[in-house]
């Protein structure tokens, strides 16, 4: 009933006395917390919706379709990944007819698809095959901002136009080798200097281009660290570490000097310390120790993520100076699951998509409440997680400049549309680079990550209910199951009596207690025994 009207194009505020301050610390009601949580999410329900005569609700619905039918989806994903691979329409459609004859219970126009690939006349089999890879084009398209640096200028200009800011991240950065370091080294640098300078051109939009301690850059670069070495191992820290600052020192020093800000993200749990050590030990360095146009990506879905928190947070007060953090879900569950289980070490992410989604709220909530230190990017399509977070910056009152909503290019488009008019900042995560291999890469992720409560598949279906798109993450509700892998009977039983697994030398700890072992035995060499 106090609920206000909500206003054409903007996002309603909460009612009065809705949260309130008590000697200089804001103090939440967590009943009014969830209420504004709830109002924020109708308010962005209809915006995240799109219709029929719009080109992308077409895209929307076609993923949503593949994600209900989890045995499709997981077929869809292996056919993709070696689609790059695939040099003729014979090949495309010998590959094809293997997976989709291994999906369980497969819908009608599969099972046709199917027939026609694996036993039909030739030419049939061409067309679908050609059919096929001009679907997997059109889609990687609409997920990839451009295949060259005009294509991004032009893409970001009209990302711009319709009120959002932009973040950049080039595709296929996996190395092997110093020679591809420095080329991408190279790239990522002529990115800075030939985008850097049109973009200070363009006219200001206060709230793309201020926060609230004065302008911001306009170019925004995503790195990953794995991509600046041949050797990006976190076994030798001490080594890894000293090669990739040999290129990312060069890196932030042109993105300084032009004016652009710099996002490393976060890759895979055994380098996740390994990211943070070599951040901090740059970042600390006097030329850059009073740099605040700099960000790092925090995972939720891992179980220490709480704990990462809290050691950036002493870290960026010690330095001094701000940092942005991109807090996003995570793009690994499957890998980390198989990985630590194939190896006998603890899983480090939650099993269940609900203790992620609950952590996300939590940290969120933590990023808002120190925005002053650690300055949030909120990285979701869950309409849940998303409305948590703008609910958590009224209510400890963060200036609007000083956070900020990120999604990814091609992704709740209407949802960014709807931020911008509301006056916050909504930044858009645009991929490019040669679109069939950045498409198998994309969409994996697209295939992996979006569940049934996100704005993709919302978008395409008119009659989801708010409510359950909304209610708290928590146990017992089998939307919030997480998908991947189930142990059987026999296998718990095999696994309670495996022997002792090898160390994980990825982590600090480890690698201390195999220097003192190590010193220990070569205490006792030379001697009879």
């Amino acid at each position: 009933p106090n609920t206000p009207p909500e206003c054409p194009g903007r996002l309603s505020r909460p009612t009065p006395g809705a949260f309130f301050r008590g000697s200089g610390t804001v103090v939440v009601d967590r009943s009014q917390l969830e209420q504004a949580t709830c109002r924020i999410g109708r308010q962005l329900v209809e915006s995240a919706r799109t219709r029929p005569w719009q080109s992308r609700w077409w895209n929307e619905w076609l993923m949503g379709w593949v994600m209900s039918h989890p045995s499709l989806r997981l077929q869809a994903f292996r056919f993709v990944d070696v689609l790059p691979g695939l040099s003729s329409r014979d090949a495309i459609a010998g590959h094809l007819a293997e997976y989709l004859g291994q999906v369980d219970g497969s819908p009608r126009v599969v099972r046709l698809v199917e027939r026609i690939v694996a036993a039909g006349p030739r030419p049939a089999r061409r067309l679908v095959a050609g059919l096929a890879r001009w679907g997997a084009a059109r889609m990687a398209r609409t997920f990839i901002a451009g295949a060259d640096l005009e294509d991004v200028l032009a893409t970001t200009g009209r990302l711009r136009k319709r009120g959002w800011a932009s973040s950049l991240d080039c595709l296929g950065e996996v190395v092997v080798s110093d020679d591809e370091a420095d080329r991408h080294l190279v790239e990522y640098e002529q990115v800075i200097r030939r985008l850097a300078p049109e973009m200070a051109g363009w006219s200001e939009r206060t709230v793309l281009d201020r926060d609230g301690r004065g302008p911001m850059p306009r170019l925004s670069l995503a790195v990953k660290l794995s991509s600046l070495s041949g050797r990006f191992r976190p076994i030798d820290r001490d080594g890894t570490t000293a090669d990739v600052i040999s290129r990312l020192r060069p890196l932030l020093r042109t993105a300084r000097e032009a004016g652009a800000q710099v996002y490393v993200d976060m890759e895979n749990h055994a380098v996740k310390d390994l990211v943070f050590h070599i951040v901090c030990t740059l970042l600390e360095e006097p030329e850059f120790r009073d740099w605040p146009h700099v960000g790092v990506a925090l995972q939720a879905y891992l179980s220490d993520g709480d704990r990462d928190l809290d050691r950036l947070l002493d870290w960026v007060r010690r330095r001094g100076t701000p940092i942005w953090v991109r807090l996003v879900k995570g793009a690994y569950w499957d890998f980390e699951t198989i990985t630590a289980m194939a190896s006998g070490w603890p899983v480090p992410v939650y099993p269940q998509k609900w203790q992620s989604d609950a952590a996300f709220e939590r940290m969120a909530e933590r990023l808002m409440q120190r925005s002053e230190w650690l300055r949030p990017a909120l990285g979701s399509h869950n309409l849940r997680s998303l409305s948590r977070g703008i609910a958590c910056a009224e209510a400890y009152d963060v200036p609007v400049g000083d956070w900020e909503i990120q999604v990814l290019y091609g992704m709740a488009d209407s949802l960014a549309e709807r931020l911008g008019a509301a006056g916050h900042r909504g930044r858009v995560y645009a991929p490019y680079g040669d679109w069939l291999p950045g498409m198998a890469y994309l969409v994996r992720r697209l295939l992996e990550n979006t569940s049934n409560e996100s704005f993709l598949r919302m978008g395409a279906a008119a009659g989801v209910d708010p409510a359950d798109l909304l209610s708290p993450p928590g146990p017992g509700d089998e939307e919030h199951e997480q998908e991947g892998v189930r142990l059987t009977s026999a296998e718990e039983t095999t696994m309670r009596f495996a022997n002792e697994p090898l160390s994980d030398f990825s982590r600090d700890d480890r690698r201390e207690s195999m220097r003192v072992a190590l010193e220990v035995v070569d205490a006792g060499l030379g001697r009879d025994w």
